[in-house]
């Protein structure tokens, strides 16, 4: 098990601009909104807490459902079967920006400050996204270095797989570690809170032209999605 917290905090406005939506730019000529804008993304740096927690686990057998792991844990659903067979491996990981953000979204909205708290909000889910998306980069490189290959990554409740898979995940991973805990509803704690799951095996994964995206039951109306069928995240 591998905890990470070496991720830099990148403030692209632009690109954390475009997470806001269609409209967005322009509304920053408004100099109330630019203000507002200007003031969250001064204090990122203080809430800022990113941590990572992974580890790789042995495939004994897939179905058309879910992967059996030799540790003897049923885990998967949806595409998954469909999208990692092949997998002699599975690589597992939660991912966090921390609590900071809970705290401050909460504050702005009970202090009035509506519009505040949606904007941080988005910005929060830009930045738990842009760890995520390191450590692929990375990890890839790595399996690569290996002779290894990756799969397209999914994860609970961003497909068809359900969820609950989430206590599998806490029980695996013991995200604990890294301050992030599991309501009985499902909701990671704290908000900006992510979780992964990737095959891994010898030889090149099929679906290669696929993302992530194609498999959510949300692309078509994600601004964030990736898909054909969805918007792109500068949309």
């Amino acid at each position: 098990m591998t905890i990470e917290t070496d991720f830099s905090l990148e403030v692209d406005q632009n690109a954390i601009s475009a997470t806001q939506g269609k409209g967005f730019s322009r509304l920053l000529e408004r100099p109330k909104i630019a203000k507002t804008f200007e003031e969250i993304l001064g204090h990122l740096p203080n809430l800022y807490e990113p941590h990572l927690i992974w580890d790789i686990f042995s495939v004994k057998d897939i179905d058309e459902k879910s992967f059996l792991l030799e540790n003897g844990t049923t885990i998967g659903g949806g595409p998954v079967s469909h999208v990692m067979k092949g997998a002699t491996q599975v690589i597992l990981g939660m991912c966090t920006v921390g609590i900071k953000f809970d705290v401050k979204i909460e504050e702005y909205y009970q202090s009035g400050k509506k519009l505040a708290s949606v904007i941080l909000d988005g910005v929060a889910s830009f930045l738990v996204d842009q760890v995520r998306e390191t450590f692929f980069k990375n990890i890839t490189q790595k399996m690569l270095n290996e002779g290894k290959f990756l799969s397209i990554p999914l994860c609970p409740g961003e497909s068809l797989w359900d969820v609950s898979d989430h206590t599998k995940f806490f029980k695996l991973l013991q995200p604990e570690q890294i301050n992030m805990s599991l309501k009985e509803s499902m909701l990671m704690i704290p908000m900006k809170s992510l979780s992964f799951m990737l095959g891994v095996a010898a030889q090149p994964f099929e679906l290669k032209d696929k993302t992530r995206c194609d498999f959510c039951p949300m692309q078509a109306k994600c601004r964030y999605s990736q898909s054909k069928l969805g918007k792109t995240l500068c949309d």
